[in-house]
């Protein structure tokens, strides 16, 4: 039997077609199977996402002696009515993290302690508030012991002051030397930063 070129040639054609559309269904299965590969490595990351969101991280870091943490006072407090000892409530200014780890949340609740108050007095005196100590709450519910450097001051008035000193030569200035300074005053949302007093782990 004969068979010619052009026959060779078509059968070969078809042949060739055959096995490519044979492949069609192989190519994809694997495009489908890399698809659901990206899907479930994208699931996996937004999962992980979410687990650190909801959850501290869970590594150990140093909170350092000295830190810096702002606060803010959420109190009225003044020198006239104020005794050494009172404590004031306070909160974290913003979210306090380190190397990443939130260690204070925002509006973390805390004291602050009175070390010494004056009221205003006469000859122009005013009245002072002085904060050495406080405590805030870390994101473990545990009070951590903080530093103050706050001297609240109210004004002194001068002119009495001065005239106090001279009424010795002038009667008048025994009434006018009765004239007292401002009494210091702390409003609530007034703001300070205090530090950590000592180091600790979390």
């Amino acid at each position: 039997m004969k068979i010619r070129i052009g026959q060779v040639v078509l059968l070969g054609f078809v042949f060739g077609m055959f096995s490519i559309s044979s492949d069609f269904p192989a190519l994809a299965d694997n495009e489908i199977k890399i698809n659901n590969d990206l899907h479930r490595q994208a699931q996996m990351q937004n999962m992980q996402r979410t687990s650190n969101a909801l959850h501290p991280a869970h590594y150990t870091v140093q909170v350092p002696e000295n830190y810096p943490i702002p606060v803010v006072f959420k109190q009225n407090v003044d020198s006239e009515t104020a005794q050494n000892g009172d404590t004031i409530a306070i909160s974290t200014a913003s979210d306090i993290y380190i190397n990443n780890k939130l260690v204070f949340s925002k509006n973390a609740s805390g004291y602050a302690i009175i070390k010494s108050v004056r009221p205003a007095r006469n000859l122009g005196k005013y009245g002072f508030i002085i904060i050495k100590k406080g405590y805030l709450t870390d994101t473990t519910g545990t009070l951590r012991q903080v530093k103050f450097e706050t001297k609240i001051k109210g004004e002194r008035c001068q002119w009495a002051g001065i005239i106090g000193h001279a009424m010795i030569w002038n009667p008048i200035g025994w009434i006018v030397a009765l004239k007292e300074g401002t009494p210091a005053e702390l409003k609530a949302g007034d703001t300070a930063t205090c530090i950590n007093e000592i180091s600790f782990n979390l």
